[in-house]
Formats: C-alpha cells, sequence, structure tokens
C-alpha cells in the first residue's frame, strides 16, 4: 500500500541526505524484533504480520531524535522499545503497532526529560510515539 509518505520519505532521502532505511519487520517479540539502528527514517514493504521493529536504546544515545516509520507494507507491524525502556505511558518492553499504511513519529525522551513538562512520571527513558493514520 503506496502512500504518500512514501514521497516524503523519498523526499527526505533526497533532499537531507539524511539517514533511511528500508527494513522488513521480523519476530513477534522483542526479543526477535529487526533493530531500526541509528536512522532517521524508516519504511516497511513487506513483512510477516505481526512483525517488529525495536527503536534504538534513547538510554545508550545511540538514537536520532526523531525517528519516523512509514508502514507501506501489507500487515500490521509492532514497535518495540530498547528493553527495559518505554513507549508512551505502556509498560516496559511494550509495544505499540503500526497498521499498514500508517506512519508512526517517535521521539526521543531522556530521562531527565521524562517528568517535566505535563509528563507523567516514568521509571526510565524512552519514545513518545505518535501514530499517523493511513491516507492515500
Amino acid at each position: 500500500m503506496a502512500s504518500y509518505c512514501t514521497d516524503a520519505f523519498n523526499f527526505h532521502k533526497a533532499l537531507d541526505g539524511g539517514s533511511a532505511a528500508d527494513l522488513v519487520p521480523v519476530g513477534a517479540t522483542q526479543a526477535a524484533a529487526a533493530p531500526i539502528g541509528n536512522v532517521e527514517v524508516v519504511q516497511i514493504r513487506q513483512g510477516v504480520s505481526n512483525g517488529g521493529l525495536i527503536l534504538p536504546s534513547v538510554l545508550g544515545l545511540d538514537a536520532s531524535g526523531i525517528v519516523y516509520i512509514t508502514n507501506d507494507g501489507p500487515n500490521s507491524i509492532n514497535i518495540y522499545p530498547a528493553v527495559g525502556e518505554v513507549i508512551n505511558a505502556l509498560a516496559a518492553n511494550a509495544a505499540i503497532a503500526l497498521v499498514s499504511g500508517a506512519v508512526a513519529v517517535c521521539v526521543r525522551i531522556p530521562r531527565h526529560l521524562s517528568t517535566t513538562h505535563g509528563r507523567t512520571a516514568v521509571a526510565t527513558a524512552g519514545w513518545s510515539v505518535g501514530i499517523c493514520p493511513a491516507v492515500t
């Protein structure tokens, strides 16, 4: 399912020379998920149903400030935080689903910022993830 998000992905690669990757989500657990690495834009074109990607560790400082994940594949995928970290207000290590055609905007939240600016206190660093619905 190609969408205007694919165009944005390609534009980012061409204009910025930004770090981008085509990844295939694998594994149905956090331990088996494919690592995203230190890239800013990820495009999914294929993958197993409920395959997973794992965001870079916020604590290890190897993560970009913002990661965009475009799911142009046929299946819903799971996005996991690094081991011991969180996404939004979910439990540590819990995944968030990204349906086919949607885009996730993942913003790195270091621990020292996790309890300020109106955010609920969390025990560790993590990611704030917003999902943009599928639009073609």
